[in-house]
């Protein structure tokens, strides 16, 4: 789970979101040579923007920049909706945009749930967890009980050369 919120990470979340989307784009605006029966379209709307909002809280674990995402979620499925006009081989339809903004509040919603239900929960307890244990060894060195530390200390007393107390000095 520590590998989930490593920032490598969520940057590979975020081309594969970034992917995910090309690949919406061309299902949505290529000819598909399939046949569909009456509602699954909607159906296949509904499920693909829910998956698309809901993907973004891989590597956004903030509510507002999620809530930001799922905007933009709506936005591009108004957008490839808007441009199934523009081609000549597939049509406009408000109930397939309206599915779209249906899917992605629900995914919205999921993730929100996930969010506060999994993903802080294990994000604080991991935090925690770094806090109490140190991970490298010569991190834990470099408190007061190092070597550095110890002669440093010995060498900032005040001393003559023969280990006795200055004169004047405490």
């Amino acid at each position: 789970m520590l590998l989930f919120f490593h920032p490598r990470i969520k940057l590979v979340c975020v081309v594969l979101w970034c992917l995910a989307w090309v690949l919406v784009a061309a299902v949505l605006l290529l000819p598909l040579p399939v046949s569909t029966p009456v509602g699954s379209d909607l159906l296949g709307h509904f499920l693909l923007f829910a998956v698309m909002a809901f993907g973004a809280v891989s590597f956004c674990h903030q509510l507002l920049r999620l809530f930001g995402l799922t905007l933009l979620t709506m936005v591009g499925g108004t957008a490839l909706e808007f441009g199934q006009r523009l081609v000549g081989y597939r049509t406009f339809d408000p109930a397939d945009l309206l599915a779209n903004w249906l899917g992605a509040g629900t995914g919205y919603l999921l993730a929100t749930v996930a969010l506060f239900l999994v993903i802080r929960p294990a994000d604080s307890m991991l935090r925690g967890a770094a806090r109490a244990a140190p991970l490298l060894p010569h991190r834990a060195m470099a408190g007061r009980d190092s070597p550095r530390a110890r002669a440093r200390a010995v060498l900032s007393r005040p001393r003559s050369v023969l280990g006795r107390a200055r004169p004047g000095l405490r």
